[in-house]
């Protein structure tokens, strides 16, 4: 079931725009476990606001596979900008 978890916070566009946008924020590493444990955070209490309910019993888990999953997708979103940040200062000292 915890992988199940994982591949449907995979999968959330939310959580992933969550993460992303923080991680813009944040220059170090540790962004980026910041970022996924806030955008897991934050998502649970999205789906809890919208009237649907997770159950109890499995919140921890949904809770530790976003962050995971959020924290996968805010290493995506971090390691891009600094690859085009790199691409800029080389084309940069080019011309």
């Amino acid at each position: 079931m915890l992988m199940a978890l994982f591949v449907a916070k995979l999968l959330d566009i939310v959580g992933f725009f969550m993460a992303g946008v923080m991680v813009l924020f944040i220059k170090s590493k540790w962004g980026i476990v910041i970022s996924g444990a806030t955008a897991s955070v934050l998502t649970i209490i999205v789906v809890q606001l919208s009237g649907r309910n997770i159950p109890a019993d499995i919140m921890g888990a949904v809770f530790f596979a976003g962050i995971i999953a959020h924290s996968i997708h805010a290493g995506i979103i971090y390691y891009t900008k600094h690859l085009i940040i790199k691409k800029r200062i080389l084309a940069k000292d080019e011309a």
